[in-house]
């Protein structure tokens, strides 16, 4: 992509800042940071502060990436200050996250440890586990750097679970295949050194317990090598699992953002319905009918387009999600399963209800139906049941 052509796209800040993010993975720093700073300049024409703290968070997260941070601090701290303008709980913990990571960065691992302590403290609030493994992964970071061994390991362990939980059970680093064979090498010099200690007499014994040593070091060394080849496939195999996840979440944040562009395309027509009707009351009833038609023609059309379109976007991202759901519970209906999928998204009731033409009362009657279709306990909360399958 030509950076010249970037500022001719007219694109949602949503997708602006996923595409600045996109780059930055790929270390496409140049039109990466064009792409942060167009969302940042889109979110001040348009007035919308939300968009605006989040271009500032995810701006300021680039800067730190680049060493460049300066910036970092100064758009992070333009970022809360909007976050606490709007009551943006969860801005202000991603913030602190980024601004805990930006000390570690720096070596300044005090003042990390110190943003971490009020990470924790609000951790609890939200329910995201990817925003859970990274605090444990922070936290086990900054305290082996401080030296606080013993909680290290304790936030390694619970890290690597959040891991298991979030990607699937994940191989054992090459450094830790790297302690196993130095614990393996103390031990067989240790036991070879009480062999020769206590078999000086013999040497016949001596040269035995000798070639038993290094024949145990060599099967040692071998099954060593071995397995680090299994782990280096089975790390390449989760590599290839990650890349396909991260286009998963690409292409789920892209039909997130259609999807609420077209929520905006609905509250217009709500006005303009509602508009409508304020007209209607000031003409001759004579014309009552004639308009009543066009009001039902539009409410009956103003759905089906945009949900038929949602369908075919969901399932070409999730190709096999209706068919996991319908193995699970065959009971479930087309209304079923397109609410499901609503849900998977992360949209709330209130959204559905606009999008499927509903009340939010019955997408709430919808939601108990699918429970119990699905044979939930009443704890199992069934948004995070249906982000799992």
């Amino acid at each position: 992509m030509k950076q010249n052509h970037f500022f001719d796209l007219n694109w949602p800040v949503e997708e602006l800042n996923l595409a600045g993010l996109v780059y930055s993975k790929t270390k496409d720093y140049s039109v990466a940071k064009s792409y942060f700073l167009q969302a940042i300049k889109k979110s001040n024409t348009d007035e919308n502060l939300i968009s605006l703290a989040q271009s500032y968070s995810n701006y300021a997260n680039f800067n730190r990436k680049i060493k460049q941070y300066s910036a970092a601090f100064e758009y992070m701290a333009k970022s809360d200050s909007l976050c606490k303008e709007l009551g943006v709980d969860f801005g202000i913990l991603i913030n602190r996250i980024n601004r805990a990571e930006l000390y570690y960065d720096l070596n300044d691992f005090e003042k990390a440890a110190m943003e971490l302590k009020s990470v924790k403290a609000d951790l609890s609030k939200f329910s995201s586990p990817k925003i859970e493994k990274e605090f444990y992964k922070l936290s086990y970071r900054i305290n082996d750097a401080i030296g606080n061994e013993n909680l290290a390991n304790s936030m390694y362990r619970k890290y690597v679970e959040k891991e298991k939980a979030f990607f699937g059970d994940l191989p054992r680093s090459i450094l830790a295949e790297w302690e196993l064979a130095t614990e393996n090498e103390k031990s067989i010099k240790v036991k070879a050194s009480y062999s020769l200690q206590k078999e000086k007499q013999s040497k016949e014994k001596y040269i035995l317990i000798l070639g038993a040593s290094f024949l145990f070091l060599a099967l040692t060394l071998f099954f060593f090598i071995r397995n680090r080849k299994h782990l280096l496939e089975r790390e390449k195999i989760n590599q290839e699992k990650q890349k396909i996840a991260f286009d998963l979440e690409l292409k789920s944040k892209q039909l997130i953002s259609e999807s609420l562009k077209n929520l905006t395309i609905q509250n217009t027509k709500e006005e303009l319905l509602i508009q409508l009707e304020e007209i209607i009351q000031d003409i001759p009833k004579l014309h009552h009918i004639k308009f009543d038609l066009l009001k039902r023609r539009l409410k009956h059309q103003k759905s089906s387009s945009i949900l038929n379109e949602f369908e075919t976007r969901f399932t070409g991202v999730y190709e096999q999600y209706y068919e996991k759901l319908k193995n699970l519970a065959p009971e479930l209906s087309p209304n079923d399963l397109r609410i499901c999928a609503l849900m998977r998204l992360n949209i709330s009731t209130k959204e559905i209800a606009l999008l499927t033409n509903r009340t939010a009362g019955t997408v709430d009657n919808t939601r108990s139906s699918i429970r119990k279709k699905l044979k939930l306990e009443d704890d199992t909360n069934l948004q995070e049941y249906l982000l799992n399958i």
